[in-house]
C-alpha cells in the first residue's frame, strides 16, 4: 500500500516542480526590461504621433526604441543593436505582407540598406521614466528599392 502511495507522489512532485519551474520564468519575462532593453510600444504611456514606425514615406523607415531612463549614460551600442534587429525583421515582413519574393538576395539588400542608410537619434521627448530613440532608414525610392531586391541577380 506505501508503494502505491510512492508511485502516485513522484509524478506529482514532478508536475509541481516543473509548474513552479515555468512561472518563475513567466514572471521574469514580464518584469521591464533595464536600460538599453527595448519596451512594447502599446505599454508607453506618451503621445502615440511620437511612435509611429514603418513606412513615413517612399524615403523613411523608422524604428523606435523606447527604455527605461538611467542614472548613467545608456549603451548606445545596445540600442542600435536592437533597432537593426527589429528594422531587419519588419521590413521582411512588410515585404512578405506585400507578397514581395523573399530570397537571400533580398536579406542582404535588407542588410545593407540597414548598414549603409540607418541613423540612430535620441529624440527630446519630455518624459519621467522613458527615453525615446529613432533608428531612421532614409533612402531614396525606398519601397521601389525592396520591391525591386528580390529580382536581381
Amino acid at each position: 500500500m506505501l508503494k502505491k502511495h510512492a508511485l502516485c507522489a513522484i509524478p506529482l512532485i514532478s508536475l509541481l516542480t516543473a509548474f513552479s519551474l515555468f512561472c518563475s520564468k513567466e514572471s521574469r519575462k514580464a518584469d521591464v526590461p533595464a536600460g538599453g532593453g527595448d519596451l512594447s510600444l502599446n505599454e508607453i504611456d506618451i503621445d502615440k504621433k511620437y511612435l509611429s514606425e514603418g513606412f513615413l514615406s517612399d524615403n523613411l523607415y523608422r524604428v523606435v526604441i523606447v527604455t527605461l531612463k538611467e542614472s548613467g549614460s545608456p549603451d548606445i551600442d545596445l540600442i542600435r543593436a536592437k533597432a537593426r534587429k527589429r528594422a531587419l525583421v519588419s521590413l521582411e515582413r512588410s515585404l512578405a505582407a506585400d507578397d514581395v519574393s523573399f530570397d537571400r538576395n533580398t536579406r542582404a539588400g535588407i542588410l545593407d540598406l540597414v548598414r549603409n542608410n540607418a541613423k540612430l537619434e535620441r529624440q527630446d521627448i519630455e518624459h519621467k521614466r522613458y527615453e525615446v530613440y529613432y533608428f531612421d532608414i532614409k533612402k531614396s525610392h525606398m519601397k521601389n528599392y525592396l520591391k525591386n531586391i528580390s529580382s536581381e541577380r
